[in-house]
């Protein structure tokens, strides 16, 4: 009824509600489904879990179907999407699996696997020293920094005097 009161017509709240419920019974069935599969379902990303997009085994992908056998899989349901889980591992280094780093530089890791938390890509070879991320990022805080302390027009004008 509030959708009514801020203006939306009555056939766009129907329709709304429609799709609310349609969606609940979708979430609700697809909850059912992996329940039954054996999948734990949470409500949310338990502490120490990683998600398996940020996971690999053996240096391949970690896939939902790769990760099926693995006692700490699990998913949840974002609130933002109640139709699409998101797979999870609640010890990845229990079960063999490792941590992907999207930062990393390939040779920039240690012999144990790990690079420095600080470690960032370089720029592009061939690119001028001035596109350099570090560089750029400074250039535009300065540029920031430049325009806020920028005199206006008006900043400098004087009060008109008036002889009394």
């Amino acid at each position: 009824m509030t959708a009514l009161r801020h203006g939306y017509t009555v056939e766009y709240v129907a329709e709304r509600i429609r799709q609310d419920r349609a969606e609940a019974a979708a979430h609700e069935r697809l909850r059912g489904e992996l329940e039954a599969a054996g999948i734990p379902v949470t409500t949310d990303l338990p502490e120490g879990a990683v998600r398996l997009t940020a996971l690999t085994h053996d240096g391949e992908d970690l896939t939902p179907e790769a990760h099926a056998t693995c006692p700490g899989r699990g998913v949840f349901f974002p609130a933002w999407n109640r139709l699409h889980p998101v797979y999870y591992c609640t010890s990845p280094a229990d079960n063999g699996h490792a941590v992907r780093s999207l930062l990393l530089r390939p040779g920039a890791a240690g012999s144990a696997g790990t690079a420095a938390p600080d470690a960032l890509p370089d720029p592009p070879a061939g690119s001028p020293p001035e596109r350099d991320h570090r560089t750029a990022r400074r250039a535009t805080a300065r540029h920031l920094r430049d325009d806020r302390n920028e005199p206006t027009a008006t900043a400098h004008a004087r009060p008109a005097r008036h002889s009394v």
